[in-house]
């Protein structure tokens, strides 16, 4: 016998052999049993076969088929639940009094889709709702009499801890706790708790109901939410920093233009100038980039021949460098409705990525474009991507691919792992495939290189 079911007092308890008899038993049902024999005393239950506690009319016969049977039809008994060992072929039973105003609250805990525990004073676990099992996909007798400890963290435990002895001192008939981490198989999930003391009519406190509020998806929601606030904060805040130094650059480039025209042609100040002009140049590129990316951008949309912008763009970006660029281009696509200033600066900065991943010598880039139907089994990264026709544009190179970390923030903006660059121009594209209600996905292909894939769409 396995002392862990037997030690809760609150529910009466047997094991019996397959036969039916009862081989351990603990006080609980010892009185239950005897009580509902009339004229017979017992020292002992053991050995005895449970079927001698049968109504008067001693129809009711122990099946080791359904053990629960037996408990369920006799009189004056309420089933609980029942745990097999398998180990050596015995079934141990719960049971409790009949009580009517207690079976219908058991029978909702039972059935109920939610999460429901019981647990001990010393924060055991005696009872669990089906839910709970599905969840944690483990049977009751690894779950029965182990700590809440082996879900919760020691923060979560603590918090467990402070409302169970509010319970005991009966300082509140319900207590609701927030942000209850519990880990089940390896996966961290978010609760609120309902917690309600449970008291015996012989011992008093006797533990707590916790019902278990799964509140993981409304936590990430409101975690995504304040993300989006700081971002649009960090935005508007940079579209007012990016307007500034547009109107101080202006005037920067316009005396470096003055001062060249003063300079010695070929001189060293000339020379200068030029560097201080690349430079101011560059910056105000960054400038514009953000505030194109702080303030949105309306597209302003005209049907495309987008084989002719991908060609056009190709040998803008890849001319004067050794890396192979191999392109497929379908013939006669289907022409999208789009700002091709736009589209060109998201696909231009995608190429621009490839190039650079790529090896400088033996590097090689290969675009492929064509029209596909996407269905919504392949929509598997991005829910808000539509089923339907789209211009797909597929770009790989074989440089060193990305890692699972880089995938999960690579669109992000200010995020980069190229030295001196400012990690905007993938997040441009992002939000300007976005404004064009389309998408652009990230992963290592298969021959170890990254490859981007941009969905335009075509309806």
């Amino acid at each position: 016998m396995d002392d862990k079911f037997f030690l809760n007092g609150r529910y009466s308890a047997v094991e019996l052999d397959k036969t039916g008899i009862i081989t351990g038993y603990n006080k609980k049902a010892f009185t239950l049993l005897c009580g509902n024999r009339k004229g017979d005393s017992f020292d002992t239950l053991e050995n005895l076969n449970i079927s001698e506690f049968s109504d008067s009319d001693g129809g009711l016969a122990y099946n080791p088929a359904d053990p629960g049977i037996f408990f369920f039809k006799k009189n004056g008994l309420k089933l609980i639940d029942f745990i097999i060992n398998d180990k050596n072929e015995s079934v141990i039973v719960r049971f409790s009094p009949a009580d009517t105003a207690f079976e219908p609250f058991f029978d909702f805990i039972k059935a109920s889709s939610s999460l429901f525990l019981e647990l001990d004073d010393a924060l055991d676990i005696v009872l669990a709702s089906e839910s709970f099992f599905k969840i944690i996909k483990s049977g009751k007798g690894d779950v029965y009499g182990s700590g809440i400890s082996t879900f919760a963290g020691k923060e979560s435990l603590i918090k467990i801890s402070s409302a169970v002895e509010l319970c005991r001192k009966n300082v509140l008939d319900c207590i609701k706790i927030d942000d209850i981490h519990l880990s089940f198989n390896n996966v961290n999930r978010v609760f609120d708790l309902e917690v309600y003391p449970v008291n015996d009519f012989e011992t008093g406190f006797a533990g707590v109901f916790v019902h278990l509020l799964d509140s993981s998806f409304q936590k990430k929601c409101k975690q995504m939410d304040r993300t989006i606030r700081r971002m649009s904060a960090v935005a508007n805040f940079a579209g007012g920093i990016a307007h500034d130094y547009n109107n101080a650059l202006t005037a920067v480039l316009g005396n470096i233009s003055l001062a060249k025209m003063d300079a010695e042609k070929d001189s060293e100040l000339e020379e200068l100038l030029k560097d201080a002009e690349s430079a101011g140049l560059k910056i105000k590129i960054l400038t514009e980039r953000l505030g194109m990316f702080s303030r949105g951008m309306k597209p302003l949309k005209a049907k495309t021949d987008i084989k002719v912008l991908i060609e056009n763009l190709i040998s803008e970006v890849f001319a004067g460098f050794q890396v192979r660029c191999n392109a497929d281009i379908q013939n006669n696509m289907t022409q999208p409705e789009i700002d091709s200033e736009l589209i060109v600066e998201a696909i231009r900065h995608v190429f621009e990525n490839a190039l650079d991943a790529a090896d400088q010598t033996t590097g090689e880039v290969m675009i492929k474009a064509a029209e596909a139907e996407i269905s919504r089994e392949s929509v598997f990264r991005e829910t808000s991507l539509v089923p339907g026709r789209y211009i797909e544009i597929s770009v790989r190179d074989n440089g060193p691919g990305l890692d699972q970390h880089s995938v999960s923030e690579i669109f992000d903006p200010y995020i980069t792992t190229k030295p001196g660059r400012e990690g905007l121009g993938l997040a441009l594209t992002y939000t300007i495939l976005k404004r064009h209600r389309g998408f652009i996905s990230a992963e290592t292909s298969d021959n170890g290189g990254a490859e981007f894939k941009i969905y335009i769409p075509l309806f």
